[in-house]
């Protein structure tokens, strides 16, 4: 979290400033001040609010939803010597945004929508394979992860790989956590 966003998951976790401020031991003018941006709050007074909005996080995850509930049950993905236009094709059919990178059955990176476009638009795409263009793996984790885990992963990356035994068995993105809501 960085404070640009306060304002945003206040609201989503439908809190007042004044609620907020409460939980946080400071007062509602500071909650207002921090989210217009017109002042830069102590250290203290930061880390204060942000822990109260994660607190509240945890406290409005189901406690009956486990990671095996809302995880995919099949990761896809591609090899790193695949062309570009292959990794858009996948993207595409499977209606998915990213996709894990292998190289020789090992995970050695991953590739986004977003790194295509940028490909697309700043070199040729057709001479360019996926190792070209992909970014560093996405995190991984076990299976036996809680969902508090998985959400505060899910605040720094898309998507996050879900291994059992030290393998890939699944694949959870920030998308995957709407099935909590539909139940």
């Amino acid at each position: 979290m960085n404070l640009s966003e306060i304002k945003d998951i206040r609201r989503s976790l439908g809190l007042t400033q004044s609620e907020l401020a409460k939980m946080a031991g400071i007062s509602q003018a500071t909650i207002a001040r921090i989210e217009a941006g017109n002042v830069d709050p102590a250290f203290a007074n930061a880390q204060r609010v942000f822990s109260a909005l994660d607190k509240v996080k945890k406290t409005q995850l189901p406690k009956h939803v486990s990671l095996q509930d809302i995880m995919s049950r099949k990761v896809i993905y591609i090899e790193s010597t695949a062309n570009l236009r292959k990794a858009a094709i996948i993207m595409k059919r499977k209606n998915i945004s990213q996709m894990p990178v292998i190289e020789k059955g090992v995970i050695v990176g991953s590739i986004t929508e977003a790194d295509i476009s940028h490909a697309v638009f700043s070199r040729n795409p057709e001479k360019l394979s996926v190792k070209d263009v992909m970014k560093s793996p996405m995190p991984a984790i076990d299976i036996n992860s809680s969902i508090d885990l998985v959400v505060g992963l899910l605040d720094y990356s898309p998507a996050l790989l879900i291994t059992k035994r030290g393998s890939a068995a699944s694949i959870i993105t920030r998308a995957d956590m709407l099935k909590i809501i539909k139940r």
